[in-house]
């Protein structure tokens, strides 16, 4: 399996299906032609033998309340046959690069509390405790190779808010 950005093939619909967004081919091309052209959105996917079993979006934003940029995760999804595999990871550490290469500041991952087969992403292995696993992990290691701070605490809407702090990098 690889990681390519920016390059989307057929297959990325099916992908926002599972996310529980009803897609067309047509419409998600139609989308996309929006999307990549912005060098504030980043589209990526992951390929196993040419054909696309995983899709990360990613966008960089500006701060209304405080100087600085921010990026959001605003999609990841792995075919159901290919998940398991460190697909999700891997597509997920690379919207993370780019949005640190953005200069973002914070990354947001979203998921909905109604999509309980992915939060099995973000849980430790072995566990059904949610908010104790892999995701948090992945933020604390995140975190720590980049000298950022993390903090937790409520979402307005319900649920758990994490927010990542990197240190400004020097030009």
């Amino acid at each position: 399996d690889s990681v390519f950005g920016r390059s989307v093939g057929p297959g990325a619909s099916e992908l926002m299906i599972e996310l529980g967004y009803h897609t067309t081919e047509n419409e998600m091309e139609a989308r996309l032609s929006l999307i990549l052209p912005r060098i504030d959105y980043l589209v990526a996917v992951a390929l196993s033998k040419e054909q696309v079993v995983g899709v990360v979006g990613a966008f960089i934003g500006y701060y209304l309340e405080m100087n600085g940029r921010y990026g959001r995760v605003i999609a990841l999804s792995v075919a159901s046959d290919h998940r398991g595999r460190g697909i999700g990871a891997r597509l997920l550490a690379h919207a993370e690069a780019w949005l640190r290469s953005g200069g973002a500041a914070t990354c947001i991952v979203n998921s909905s509390t109604h999509r309980t087969i992915a939060h099995r992403f973000y849980r430790r292995e072995g566990t059904n405790e949610p908010g104790s696993g892999l995701g948090l992990a992945i933020v604390k290691t995140v975190a720590s190779r980049h000298d950022a701070t993390v903090t937790l605490d409520e979402a307005a809407l319900g649920g758990l808010r994490v927010r990542v702090q990197f240190p400004v990098a020097s030009p």
